[in-house]
């Protein structure tokens, strides 16, 4: 079983470097080829509540081929629907 787990990845709809790390950091995961991959929080980069900001994140992560798990954190809404929940591949 293959587990990764990421953090704080901060997405902005604008972009910028967090969304480029992610870009790579996804491509990343996929050559890895986890069980599944847990994201422990701080999805959106500064509100929750952003619509855009959650949308970029989900179109992003989304590109994960394993199932992934979102716990929330200090920066993730309870009305984010990428958190806490699953999205499959």
């Amino acid at each position: 079983m293959k587990i990764v787990q990421l953090s704080d990845t901060h997405i902005s709809h604008l972009g910028g470097a967090t969304t480029e790390n992610l870009k790579q950091f996804v491509d990343l995961i996929n050559k890895i080829n986890p069980t599944f991959v847990v994201h422990s929080g701080d999805v959106a980069i500064l509100d929750p509540d952003n619509g855009a900001d959650r949308e970029a994140a989900r179109e992003l992560l989304a590109g994960i081929q394993a199932p992934c798990v979102f716990c929330p954190a200090t920066t993730t809404s309870a009305n984010d629907p990428t958190t806490p929940g699953q999205i499959s591949p």
